[in-house]
């Protein structure tokens, strides 16, 4: 019963379809920037495919004597279109509107797969490979997630019939059910995406938009008393102060001394920790680095290690060419510059020690892995009694720190490897007496005047001159 599927061939866009688009919806094709350009091409596509299925399943379905059969429009506003199903005809194909029908008419004629959450669920995450080459354990944790909060009733429910508020249905009853923190709530957001964002693709989808896009888990907790409390990350990542940092590198530089002419692997650790605090690398980056990314006044960053757990708890770490921020395609990399001699005196240490142990190696860091490093780091911060463990800390510490220096907010993203936003919210910590912080920063570079009113007596900030 299995129909010809439509060619791929007959959706190629060509110019004479943008041209007249172009004029049905009066668009000067010559204005439109890349993303205009390409949602327009991905609009003609879809709409090419819907014809073609139109005429695909018009052509099919038809009785034995070549009449078409019927197709039912429905009796109220609420109703569903339906026809006969052509594998039995004592049943009935049923859809919200006339495209869906269409559409699941056409996978009946074709024998086309099964377009269930669940089926989509798997072809989401091939495609999430082939688009931007996640690490495994990013696509483990979208499998957690599904198998965690993804309902029966959703991954049976056929992906094209499932609109905006269906979703936030579905994430509303499941924040209630499972207390979720907002943080979880962006995960299960993130996994919903990765299914319709294939399922919505012009190349391979089965419907026409992303509902994913409209819904923001934020407001799953707005007068929702349970679940504010709720909204709070289980993992707190806070900066370390300059005086923990300064305590820190002091038991580095201890454990250093202790074991330079007994243990390597404890020196190393330590080594890693203090380039660290001073450069706010990743923990990902430190076990990439090679002497030749030592250039005369920065250091450049072009590769991370990744761990990929395996069987019985065993993990193997590889070296890939990118960076986190560049999400698995190799864009060139950053550079950390060397704002103070602290970090090149930090680079002739670690020479010193690997040539007591006679170490000769490409790598700063030679056979180092970034789990035992941030364990190392662990024991230390918890021995000294920190509730703040992580290498994470470093790295908004360092930013506390350029920002104390005078560097902007743009400069101190792009040291750190992350956007002005995510820097502002997320790296940038204010002290809970910000107010006058603020106060005695702005009068330390100005020059105050007193300025009277009819009322009241006050100090005006003048910055940049004197009054006569």
């Amino acid at each position: 019963m299995k129909g010809n599927m439509i060619d791929e061939k007959e959706l190629t866009v060509t110019i004479q379809d943008i041209v007249e688009y172009a004029k049905l919806n009066n668009v000067d094709v010559a204005k439109l920037s890349y993303e205009e350009s390409e949602r327009i091409m991905n609009e003609i596509k879809l709409n090419k495919r819907e014809n073609s299925i139109i005429l695909f399943v018009n052509e099919h379905h038809v009785t034995e004597q070549g009449y078409p059969r019927k197709i039912y429009e429905p009796a109220h506003k609420s109703g569903l279109w339906y026809t006969q199903n052509p594998k039995n005809l004592r049943y009935k194909v049923r859809a919200k509107t006339r495209e869906l029908l269409y559409m699941k008419l056409y996978d009946i004629y074709t024998g086309a797969s099964d377009n269930t959450v669940d089926a989509w669920f798997e072809k989401g995450l091939e495609y999430r490979k082939r688009k931007s080459n996640p690490r495994q354990a990013t696509l483990d944790r979208h499998k957690r997630t599904k198998n965690s909060y993804f309902t029966k009733e959703l991954l049976s429910s056929d992906i094209r019939e499932l609109t905006s508020s269906d979703i936030w249905n579905f994430m509303k009853e499941a924040q209630e059910k499972h207390h979720m923190s907002l943080s979880e709530a962006k995960q299960l957001k993130g996994t919903l995406n990765l299914v319709f964002e294939a399922a919505s693709d012009p190349e391979i989808g089965c419907r026409p938009y992303n509902p994913m896009l409209s819904i923001k888990p934020s407001g799953l907790f707005k007068n929702n008393p349970d679940a504010i409390r709720c909204n709070v990350s289980k993992k707190p990542y806070s900066a370390f102060s300059d005086e923990q940092i300064e305590i820190l590198r002091d038991a580095f530089r201890e454990r250093i001394e202790i074991n330079r002419n007994i243990r390597y692997d404890k020196c190393q650790y330590a080594l890693m920790g203090l380039l660290a605090s001073y450069t706010g690398m990743r923990a990902s980056e430190l076990p990439a680095l090679r002497w030749e990314d030592v250039r005369d006044n920065h250091i450049h960053l072009h590769q991370m290690q990744t761990r990929n757990d395996g069987q019985h708890g065993s993990s193997r770490f590889d070296i890939v060419p990118w960076l986190k921020e560049e999400k698995g395609c190799p864009r060139g990399g950053r550079d950390v510059p060397f704002l103070s001699s602290d970090i090149t005196e930090t680079l002739d240490l670690i020479k010193e020690v690997q040539a007591g142990f006679g170490i000769e190696s490409a790598w700063i860091f030679p056979d180092s892995n970034s789990l035992s490093y941030e364990r190392s780091l662990y024991k230390l911060c918890s021995s000294i009694g920190y509730s703040t463990t992580n290498n994470h800390a470093f790295r908004k510490g360092f930013n506390m720190w350029m920002l104390s220096k005078g560097l902007n907010v743009a400069d101190r993203a792009k040291i750190l490897g992350h956007s002005t936003a995510v820097n502002l919210d997320r790296y940038t910590v204010v002290s809970d007496n910000w107010i006058e912080n603020a106060i005695e920063t702005v009068k330390s570079n100005s020059v105050t005047t007193k300025v009277t009113t009819k009322n009241h007596t006050f100090l005006t900030i003048v910055k940049g001159f004197k009054h006569a």
